[in-house]
């Protein structure tokens, strides 16, 4: 499959130089819940083999970890109040401000849309793509 075999290729890419790249605790806690959803796999993932997959990236793969902080409520309120705002952008806004505290620059995801005009110097879809930056 030409999904798995992308996706394969991105993680294993971050394993060449994984202090070069930054997980969120967000994202992790999303890949746990999509391993174990039937929505997604067909034979989801139990719940020990899920944190044990979460768990390599988590303490054993080598990336640099990162979480929502405190002081970055100041940076989510102007969004949560505007009225432009869509609530069901939230928890992409607080993965956005949570990577862009954290100095991320560059941010692949599948769902580039969503992440633009944040900050990032660059937010690539390393599925789709073929590797193409979409810059802000």
């Amino acid at each position: 499959m030409r999904y798995n075999a992308k996706s394969k290729s991105c993680c294993e890419t971050s394993g060449d130089s994984p202090t070069e790249w930054i997980l969120a605790d967000q994202v992790l806690i999303e890949f746990y819940c999509a391993l174990r959803s039937p929505a997604v796999f067909q034979r989801p993932a139990t719940a020990p083999d899920a944190r044990g997959m979460v768990n390599f990236y988590r303490e054993e793969a080598g990336c640099q970890r990162c979480c929502f902080a405190l002081e970055m409520w100041r940076r989510l309120e102007p969004h949560l109040k505007s009225s432009r705002f869509e609530a069901k952008r939230t928890f992409d806004a607080v993965l956005a401000i949570t990577l862009i505290g954290n100095a991320v620059q560059v941010f692949y995801t599948r769902n580039t849309k969503d992440f633009k005009g944040f900050g990032f110097r660059s937010v690539i879809n390393p599925i789709d793509s073929d590797g193409v930056m979409e810059t802000e």
